[in-house]
């Protein structure tokens, strides 16, 4: 092969193309499209999404993806074209008279296309740079917008021109070679990255590829797996299409050496991507390992570790380190041996009592010593151990997909996973890696929710720490060339963090601080800090305005705070580090005792508002800034954000209220810390439940809530299963609901409300440690003369099978006496007991409740007479959906005397409770088998799906343009155990909703039906960092629904005006009167709408027919 004709052959195609108009297009789409949509996600005062601009590789990478995208689109038409046009007569005549190889001539047309390509890959990122990177808040790095370049863009290209001459030669199709990349294209962009963990997505999008600042790039290994993969099949599909140029004939021995080069180079991408697939194996075989040895050697019988005297020295990469432990049982039996967990990535390498070795077996994470201890007994044991951390340690209790995926609260950027770092200029070592040796493991990966603690007193000395800076907690001294930190109180578990920190104090008030600790962002606080005194901030947080900036409420009582160290620090850690191991525990992903981690440069938090600031000057600006940094540090969820730059969401969200995720950096957390765990050996999980009895207010009312905003989500996960059931099975639940109906067993055997929460405070005000459940259920029985250890096993293994059905529920008020009086009847149709609770005062504040239990099958009547208003009757952990029912307000009259204060359950017979029920009524909800609905409007791959309506959840949650059936929640409509109705936005006829019923013998009957008043408007949330949404007024006159009887073989239309026949918002409306012979009836009702609009919501409900003749 001669390079000077592969030159020429090549300057002959990059001519040639760049006068074609596919060519001149690509440039055009490339440069106004790639730029523009950098501009508009990514350029100054557009970032909302502060992950697009936070990362120097941000802005290099949405490029690199996007010239992938724009560029693939192009390749597709321009390789398709490649055969036919080398095959067209007089195409190439100015060629063929010289003696060029049909190798020659091939790669030179492959080289022609590439360099052009390449030529305008160049060109965008050098005005994206220059238009956008320059005057955005991005940080600018062009060593990025090479490397991707490199790595991404041309394997890309490589792949998908192979892939498209492969395929025209293969079919001899120019379409088939078309459709096939661009439909990989589109899986690439919307489903592949998020399946086979990204392997199939040519784009490497769920691949993790971005860089920290501080540690380098997030998975070097597999990245460059997964871009050889392809770039080596690509470049293999290419060799293998050079024999098949018919234009001389070069004689077999080049036929054949093309053909294996490029049979080679597709098994060696081939091999390349099952490495990376089996690094994937292996890792989650080496979990499964650790898991499997969990199950061998755990038990909740246990010793606890008193204190831990720590000496780490790091080496490179690995850690040296030796622990002083004392260890104690708490039990009142015997320990047969001693159990540790230990990182399985660090060996043992001496292991003593009293100045002799001890005799142990090591298996996985597990030390297990062969040292008897006896009840109450301790001892003292030097343990030495060194290596490097095992990361697939942590996190054991997740399920391997979640381990595996690599998005994090964004559907873009692929972080990766990091749980531990040591490397020489950043540390970071949390209990979540076991880096010392501990008695109860980070996380129980069999039942994350039954993760005990251990309250230990910690001692660390780091020996001449390779990092300038090193943060633990307690008290800080140098001693030579090490850092010690004493902590004077017993914490659950340390951690230590050692980079080149430059350190910003914020003060919350004279004794306690705020240090921020940066690595790349030193600069940018200084910038935006340099000109704000101490005396300032203080001033703001004490003022008038200091109320509305959140803090540590009680970080005095921490037992992470020191008086002489007064700082809780807020230290930037690597964007890929992560952690889940606080399941079951308080403290937020990222929060350590006295230690909040924040992703370098808040990468996943709102600054884009704080950063356009710059440099506070005045009160204002300081007070703008502290009130976009407080969410991220002190509220518990945070708004979601997708930076999905293809789906338009990159830019300012303007989201619905409940669009939350939970906030990783929450440092109120701490607050919830308690001092005292409760542990029991049969329920381990029980230090969790009295935990948040301690810490909940069940004084505040919440049937009213559940009828607003649906309980469905908290409920439906107990119905059928008991709590042990759910969390042996490691799911997550809500915990109000299920602890209210807890406290109100309680209560109902006898314990008086008041006492029982002062018995609480006074456990975790003054005890502090393990406290054993047995021995304090010993003190309540004897307190209270009732069972309590009873009452709590019960609740743990009850499924709440009830569910019930309320009748003749009203209120009436006296104005003479200012009082009340609520009665009705309430049944249990349910397989289970279940308690009804009617609440009296305010909404969401303090509330007096009054409570029964009902028995299956069991039928109760009530009169109640108090002085405050009931909200509703809340029926709690049931299968009522939602759970709450109102009462119908009524009109007393006239009173001859005052009402007496009253509070009477009566049980009563079923026939009573079904007294006043016409058997000549039937009824047909949208939730019976004989209700249907039938969508006009779906596609042809949506009917293929069958999909059921879906269920968006309440009143409040009724958004957008349904053009397809959907099922909302509300407490007013018609129903058994779910109440709730299916509506669409109005259309055209084309949608149904039909009901059915067997009329078992013949005579008039009224039909009525059960409609709403609804509108559609969009009532989204506006934020401080969102754009006023004018209020769109809404017309809801002339509103009519069209119904359609069917009965025997005739059929009746029937307009229903709701201006004519709906007095309040939602109610019973007459359809019409007919005489209808026995056998099967239906009513249907269309989606028209004659004003067409879109806003007005019909519902279906319910039709009843009553026979009056």
């Amino acid at each position: 092969m001669s390079w000077s004709d592969l030159v020429l052959v090549a300057g002959y195609e990059l001519k040639q193309q760049s006068r074609s108009r596919v060519f001149l297009f690509f440039v055009l789409v490339a440069l106004a499209g790639v730029v523009g949509c950098h501009a508009y996600w990514q350029g100054w005062g557009h970032s909302g999404n502060w992950k697009m601009v936070a990362l120097p590789c941000s802005m290099p990478l949405v490029n690199a993806y996007l010239l992938g995208v724009v560029q693939s689109l192009f390749l597709v038409v321009v390789m398709a074209d490649v055969p036919r046009r080398l095959a067209r007569k007089g195409a190439v005549e100015s060629l063929y008279a010289r003696p060029v190889g049909n190798a020659t001539y091939y790669w030179g047309v492959i080289l022609g296309n590439l360099v052009l390509f390449l030529l305008v890959d160049l060109a965008v990122i050098g005005v994206s740079v220059l238009a956008v990177n320059l005057a955005s808040v991005a940080p600018l790095s062009l060593n990025y917008y090479l490397f991707y370049l490199l790595t991404l863009t041309i394997p890309s290209w490589v792949f998908i021109g192979g892939l498209t001459l492969w395929l025209s030669y293969l079919f001899r199709s120019r379409v088939l070679a078309m459709v096939i990349p661009v439909c990989w294209l589109a899986g690439s962009i919307f489903w592949l990255p998020y399946q086979v963990h990204g392997t199939l997505d040519y784009m490497a999008s769920g691949i993790p590829n971005l860089f920290s600042d501080i540690t380098g790039h997030a998975n070097p290994c597999a990245y460059l797996l997964h871009r050889l993969t392809y770039l080596l099949a690509g470049a293999g599909l290419l060799a293998l299409c050079a024999g098949k140029m018919e234009r001389l004939s070069d004689g077999a021995a080049g036929l054949r050496l093309n053909r294996c080069l490029g049979l080679f180079l597709v098994m060696a991408g081939l091999l390349c991507g099952v490495a990376l697939e089996y690094s994937y194996y292996r890792d989650r075989q080496v979990r499964a390992v650790y898991r499997d040895s969990f199950k061998r050697n755990w038990q909740e019988r246990t010793c606890r570790v008193r204190s831990n005297a720590i000496t780490l020295r790091q080496e490179g990469k690995e850690l040296r380190a030796k622990s002083e432990l004392t260890v104690y049982n708490p039990g009142r039996e015997s320990l047969e041996r001693i159990v540790l967990f230990l990182n399985p990535g660090l060996r043992v390498t001496g292991l003593q009592s009293g100045g002799k070795d001890l005799s142990y077996r090591r298996d996985q994470q597990f030390i297990l010593i062969d040292r008897p201890l006896g009840a109450g007994d301790s001892t003292r044991i030097l343990l030495a151990y060194g290596g490097k951390i095992d990361e697939r340690f942590c996190d054991l209790h997740l399920r391997d997909t979640a381990y595996e995926n690599p998005f994090y609260n964004d559907r873009f950027f692929a972080t990766g996973r990091r749980g531990a770092f040591a490397e020489r200029d950043f540390l970071l070592l949390t209990p979540a890696s076991a880096w010392y040796p501990v008695a109860i493991p980070p996380v129980n990966p069999l039942m994350p929710m039954a993760t005990g603690r251990d309250f230990t007193r910690f001692r660390l000395v780091v020996d001449r720490p390779l990092q300038k800076v090193v943060v633990s907690q307690g008290q800080v001294f140098e001693r030579g060339d090490s850092v010690v930190f004493v902590c004077h109180h017993a914490l659950n578990g340390i951690s230590l963090s050692g980079a080149n920190y430059k350190y910003y104090k914020l003060p919350e008030d004279e004794t306690f601080s705020l240090q921020f600790g940066s690595v790349t962002w030193d600069k940018r606080f200084v910038k935006c800090f340099s000109k704000v005194k101490q005396a300032d901030i203080i001033s703001l947080r004490t003022g008038e305005r200091g109320s509305n900036l959140n803090s540590i409420r009680n970080y005095r009582s921490g037992d992470w705070y020191e008086p002489e160290n007064p700082y809780l620090y807020l230290l930037e850690v690597p964007v890929l580090f992560r952690s889940d191991s606080h399941a079951g525990k308080p403290e937020a992903g990222l929060v350590e005792p006295g230690m909040v981690f924040w992703r370098e440069r808040g990468f996943d938090m709102r600054l884009a508002g704080a950063m356009s600031i710059g440099a506070i000057e005045n009160e204002e600006q300081l007070f703008k800034v502290l009130t976009v940094l407080q969410p991220e540090f002190f509220y518990s969820m945070r708004r979601k954000q997708n930076s999905h730059p293809l789906l338009g969401l990159g830019k300012r969200d303007v989201t619905f209220s409940w669009n939350f995720e939970k906030n990783d950096n929450d440092a109120s957390s701490l607050d919830d810390v308690q001092r005292v765990w409760v542990h029991s050996s049969e329920y381990p999980f029980m230090g969790r439940i009295f935990n948040a009895l301690a810490t909940t207010d069940f004084s505040v009312a919440r049937g009213a809530a559940n009828a607003m905003i649906g309980n469905q989500e908290e409920n439906i996960p107990f119905i059928g299963y008991s709590l042990k059931d759910i969390w042996t099975n490691n799911g997550e639940v809500m915990l109000w609901n299920k602890l209210n109906d807890l406290w109100t067993r309680l209560v109902l055997s006898g314990i008086p409300g008041q006492e029982l929460k002062q018995s609480l405070d006074s456990l975790y005000r003054y005890r502090k440690g393990e406290v054993d459940y047995d021995s304090l259920m010993q003190v309540w029985d004897t307190r209270w003369g009732t069972n309590v250890a009873d009452v709590i096993a019960d609740w743990i293994t009850t499924r709440h099978e009830q569910y019930f059905r309320v009748k003749d529920a009203a209120i009436y008020f006296d104005r003479g006496s200012r009082r009340y009086k609520i009665e009705g009847k309430v049944m249990n149709v349910g397989n289970s007991s279940g308690i009804v609770s009617i609440e009296c005062g305010g909404f969401l504040g303090q509330v007096q409740r009054f409570v029964c239990r009902i028995e299956p099958g069991e039928a109760k009547t009530f009169t109640l007479v108090t002085e405050q208003s009931a909200s509703c009757i809340n029926t709690g952990l049931s299968a009522n959906i939602p759970a709450a029912f109102f009462f119908e307000h009524r009109d007393p009259g006239t009173l001859e005397k005052p009402w007496e204060l009253m509070d009477e359950w009566r049980s009563i017979p079923v026939s009573e409770f079904m007294k006043n029920e016409n058997p000549n009524e039937f009824i047909v909800d949208d939730q019976d088998a004989g209700f249907e609905v039938k969508n006009g409007n779906l596609s042809w791959f949506q009917k293929g799906r069958k999909e059921p309506p879906r269920v968006v959840g309440t009143r409040l949650q009724m958004q957008g343009d349904a053009k397809v059936w959907q099922r909302v929640i509300d407490a007013s409509a018609c129903g058994d155990a779910i109440r709730g109705y299916h509506y669409i936005c109005g259309g055209s006829g084309k949608s149904t909703a039909t009901w059915r019923a067997n009329i078992p013998e013949p005579g008039r009957y009224r039909v009525m039906g059960k409609v709403y008043r609804i509108h559609l408007r969009p009532q989204k949330i506006v934020m401080a960092t969102d754009l006023p949404m004018p209020e769109t007024p809404f017309d809801d006159s002339g509103i009519i629904y069209y119904y359609t009887l069917s009965f025997g073989e005739r059929e009746e239309k029937a307009e229903v005006s709701l201006d004519a026949e709906l007095s309040g918002s939602s109610g019973w409306v007459l359809i019409g009167e007919y005489d209808l012979p026995a056998g099967e009836v239906s009513v249907t009702l269309s989606d028209k709408e004659v004003r067409r609009r879109k806003e007005v919501a019909i519902a279906a409900d319910a039709v009843k027919w009553i026979k009056v003749e």
